[in-house]
């Protein structure tokens, strides 16, 4: 069969495995590297060693950057510095701006924590701020959600930028300054104007909806 057939068909399963069997996204990659491997001609003990040999050159050049950024992330939480950070944040920008603080700390948080951990540690900040700011839960979600996943795309220590970096030989401080590079736009739309624009829909559908229900 075409390598390239295999390959979109590779990638149907794997969608398919992650998104409908709802399977934990390492199991149903190893099952679509297999697929492919036996779909490819390829003998069930060497098809087995290319995944492990694969597996292991790409988890090797990274694992110690990972282990780090999770020790890092790991610190920040038990220590309370999440919590500071927003503090501080807060006494700086004052309620009216809730929606930087909240950017900010989410982006000064993942640089070292990765999403799923990030997103637990900060989500009861923002019912926090929410609730003593009167401002809308949605609306500082984005900004908190924003910020965590440019830097899980773009920056190193997350697996997807350092991984890409060994795979290419890239430096891994020039891979994170030119990430900045990108993720700083990046999060000036996803972050602060995203919501606001969001906000701003929101209200003029609520406007006209009451203008067409005056009863209610």
């Amino acid at each position: 069969m075409n390598p390239i057939t295999l390959l979109i068909l590779g990638m149907a399963l794997l969608l398919l495995l992650i998104a409908g069997a709802r399977l934990n996204a390492f199991i149903a990659l190893f099952i679509t590297a297999l697929f492919i491997g036996l779909t490819n001609g390829m003998q069930p003990a060497t098809c087995m060693a290319a995944i492990s040999k694969g597996m292991g050159d790409i988890l090797g050049s990274v694992i110690a950057v990972l282990g780090f950024g999770v020790m890092l992330g790991s610190i920040l939480t038990e220590t309370g510095a999440t919590r500071q950070i927003s503090n501080r944040l807060l006494k700086l920008f004052g309620n009216r701006n809730a929606k930087l603080a909240v950017c900010l700390t989410s982006f000064s948080v993942g640089l070292a924590l990765f999403y799923n951990a990030g997103f637990v540690v900060l989500i009861p900040l923002v019912f926090t701020i929410a609730y003593e700011t009167r401002t809308s839960l949605i609306y500082l979600a984005i900004a908190m959600a924003a910020p965590l996943s440019v830097t899980h795309g773009f920056l190193p220590p997350h697996p997807g930028p350092t991984a890409i970096a060994s795979i290419f030989k890239a430096d891994i401080g020039l891979t994170l300054l030119y990430g900045l590079g990108i993720s700083i736009p990046v999060l000036l739309i996803a972050g602060i104007w995203f919501p606001e624009w969001i906000k701003k829909s929101a209200q003029s559908l609520r406007q006209e909806y009451s203008a067409s229900n005056p009863r209610l």
